[in-house]
């Protein structure tokens, strides 16, 4: 399957997710650090390898928090379409992305 990946280098305070927008975009967080915040607090900060997004395309609901990137920083960004092709045509991305969703709703 080819599925197109742009991979982006980015500065510090770049806005990958906003909270309550619809959700468009995954990413993966190649290199750097981003804060997660939800009503304004942050809850959470991730770092190089840790995924963006997939919780507001998988249940189709807004965004459930803003993630802003803390340092200049590389992702990769898989638009909606493609990213929903490649949760139905491989299990085991779904699979990850799932857990990874089911981890930080719970």
């Amino acid at each position: 399957m080819n599925t197109p990946i742009e991979v982006l280098t980015i500065p510090a305070g770049t806005r990958l997710t906003i909270e309550g927008e619809r959700s468009r975009d995954f990413f993966v967080l190649l290199e750097g650090v981003a804060s997660v915040a939800v009503e304004g607090r942050t809850v959470r900060t991730l770092v190089g390898t840790d995924i963006v997004g997939e919780i507001g395309l998988l249940t189709r609901a807004p965004r459930s928090a803003t993630v802003e990137t803390l340092v200049p920083s590389r992702v990769a960004v898989l638009g909606e379409r493609d990213f929903r092709r490649l949760v139905d045509d491989d299990p085991d991305f779904a699979a990850l992305t799932w857990a990874a969703a089911d981890a930080r709703l719970s």
